[in-house]
């Protein structure tokens, strides 16, 4: 073929940077390096504990770090499938994992700062990358090369990941004690499951835990959807709207949390969606449903790249939101059986003694129920319920 006759589709390292990151938040970035860390530990946990494993985090203004002793990376990973993009048909993918996309690590590095250090210490032997973007970005090679190379060293296996040079906005976030705490939070749900297993993750020096809530469990049930399990448990908690909905996680990883809409199966009106399935309300406020889907190979599971969403066309979706329904359906007597609230609020002394007089009782609590049935009587005459 003449030269002339060849068309160039190879990327510029401008542009595929650029749409690499530009549709993740720095939250989930960070939290896909978390989850290799958590892939690492998963290759040595038999008992389902990880107490012997941690990832430490530390965030300042200059530098991010995230350092683990969840077994390393092996030169021959880090050479052949780390640094590429994507897999190969599938090849070195993950079992049972909860990424396999084969973009996050890289888009966490390109969506935080210009100096990256990888060094890690497994079984088999020792690695370091020290990779500067900038001058990366100005070859024509794609590839990049190990700084150090040899024998698994003594000590910790693990991987230490260094990010410095942040970009300006990166920068501004991590001097932020608000976005931090946000992180905290983000990865308190994310991984909800996995600290209770015991983990160790680490953000600044505070040692995450997660709160154990008094929930009571009213109904559980399984599905096997071809290769893909899926187990239902419904819990009965505290009254409180912030606390109740549908969790749901791939491969012990939360991926929808909290969910009172129409992708967990609420809300539906038959007149438009062929189904009809009550509205999340108050008389849920007590319902606490997870959702755990596991399967082998995780390119089977219905989530994003960024694994904060669900693809809703999918069979498998579909399949969920069938059992999530028939959950509700199922314990919606239990879930609903108190048909009464309590409402409590303070108020200043002085003004509840002049209600008190005003209406002629002789509590606090007598106050709340008179002005409580004095409006009610107010909106029942003006027909408004």
């Amino acid at each position: 073929m003449k030269k002339d006759s060849t068309v160039n589709m190879t990327p510029t390292k401008e542009f595929f940077i650029f749409s690499l990151i530009r549709d993740i938040n720095l939250n989930k970035a960070i939290l896909d390096l978390i989850d290799n860390s958590i892939e690492g530990a998963k290759r040595f946990v038999k008992d389902s504990y990880f107490s012997r494993y941690y990832i430490k985090i530390t965030i300042t203004k200059n530098k991010f770090i995230i350092e683990d002793n969840c077994g390393g990376i092996s030169k021959e990973d880090i050479c052949n499938y780390a640094f590429r993009f994507g897999h190969e048909n599938n090849s070195n993918l993950k079992e049972f994992s909860a990424s396999g996309f084969g973009i996050g690590m890289k888009r966490a590095f390109f969506k935080m700062g210009n100096k990256i250090i990888v060094e890690s210490n497994s079984e088999n032997s020792y690695f370091c990358i020290d990779l500067n973007i900038k001058k990366w970005k100005r070859t024509d090679n794609w590839n990049i090369y190990l700084k150090k190379e040899g024998d698994s060293k003594k000590g910790v296996k693990g991987t230490k990941i260094i990010i410095s040079e942040l970009y300006e906005n990166i920068s501004k976030d991590f001097s932020s004690e608000k976005f931090v705490n946000k992180l905290k939070k983000e990865i308190n749900r994310t991984y909800r499951q996995i600290l209770k297993q015991h983990i160790q993750i680490i953000v600044n020096r505070d040692i995450l835990t997660v709160n154990r809530e008094i929930e009571k469990e009213i109904f559980r049930t399984s599905y096997k959807v071809n290769s893909i399990m899926m187990r239902i448990i419904v819990k009965k908690g505290e009254y409180s709207l912030e606390e109740s909905g549908w969790n749901i996680s791939f491969n012990r990883r939360t991926i929808v949390y909290l969910d009172k809409s129409k992708l967990s199966g609420w809300g539906y009106n038959k007149l438009y969606d062929e189904i009809e399935t009550p509205k999340f309300d108050e008389r849920f406020y007590t319902f606490r449903g997870y959702l755990d889907v596991e399967c082998k190979n995780p390119y089977l599971l219905p989530f994003n790249t960024t694994k904060d969403g669900i693809d809703i066309n999918s069979d498998v979706y579909k399949k969920m939101r069938k059992y999530m329904i028939d959950s509700v359906e199922k314990t919606l007597s239990i879930i609903v059986k108190d048909k009464n609230i309590s409402i409590t609020y303070q108020k200043p002394i002085r003004e509840v003694e002049m209600l008190k007089n005003f209406l002629k009782v002789n509590s606090a609590r007598q106050v709340g129920i008179k002005t409580y049935e004095e409006y009610l009587k107010i909106l029942k005459s003006n027909n408004t319920i």
